[in-house]
């Protein structure tokens, strides 16, 4: 394959979500390609999502390393979740790829509570079990939609956020992976998502799996029923929005 690229002093994809999908994981796959720059400091800029944005498009460019017949982008997961980002994008960059991973979103959301509890347990160095549990969590978020951990379920409901993103894109500057069968054959992905790129081949040493949850807990067979009952309608909704079959 003969790569097109040309420099550009800003970047050219952005990986948007979803958390706890694989982002993390294909962002350090594509540092690693010869013709992928990392960025300067942080793979999540926060940039589109915070009050970073008060300080202007040339402090997010900064943020970047630039050099000759290379790309760069960064990997920000919330990008997909919130609500100002695809205008904010689309301003400055009506030209950028966009990357999404999506996973079955009950185990995406209890992948997102493993992600907290273990933060929580470093932060406060105890031992015992989280003071919420996953299932109090879910409960909350099904019965109260303002509570503090609505996001656990909202994050998962792919159709409503990539609708957002579809105001201003086509759907040709998209990039959507399946996180299961990312996570299954990743060098397969990765080739893919290289090709969507424009940028030639290249074979990792490794494909590990960056920050993959190391707290052995189990959900809550009737929390997933609940779940799953939960996500039936927007899993097929984002069927109908892509054309494609994510058997969840």
């Amino acid at each position: 394959m003969t790569s097109s690229i040309t420099s550009h002093p800003f970047p050219s994809y952005l990986i948007i979500g979803a958390q706890k999908c694989g982002t993390t994981s294909l962002y350090h796959y594509l540092i690693q390609h010869p013709q992928i720059n990392p960025t300067k400091t942080r793979r999540e800029i926060h940039f589109f999502d915070t009050k970073f944005y008060g300080k202007g498009i040339e402090w997010y460019k900064n943020q970047f390393i630039h050099s000759p017949n290379m790309i760069t982008g960064e990997a920000t997961p919330r990008y997909l979740y919130n609500a100002i980002v695809p205008e904010r994008v689309y301003k400055h960059f009506p030209n950028i790829k966009l990357i999404i991973l999506l996973r079955n979103p009950v185990e995406r959301a209890f992948s997102q509570y493993k992600m907290e509890f273990e933060k929580e347990k470093k932060r406060l160095r105890y031992n015992d079990t989280e003071k919420y549990s996953f299932d109090s969590i879910i409960e909350a978020g099904l019965h109260n939609h303002n509570n503090r951990w609505i996001d656990y379920l909202e994050r998962g409901i792919y159709s409503k956020q990539i609708k957002r993103w579809l105001k201003y894109y086509p759907i040709e500057q998209f990039h959507i992976i399946k996180s299961e069968q990312f996570f299954r054959n990743p060098k397969s992905s990765y080739k893919r998502v290289l090709r969507f790129l424009d940028i030639e081949e290249f074979q990792l040493n490794d494909y590990k799996r960056y920050q993959k949850s190391q707290t052995a807990i189990n959900m809550n067979p009737n929390t997933k029923r609940k779940l799953q009952a939960f996500y039936e309608p927007y899993n097929k909704e984002l069927n109908e929005l892509l054309g494609r079959k994510f058997d969840w």
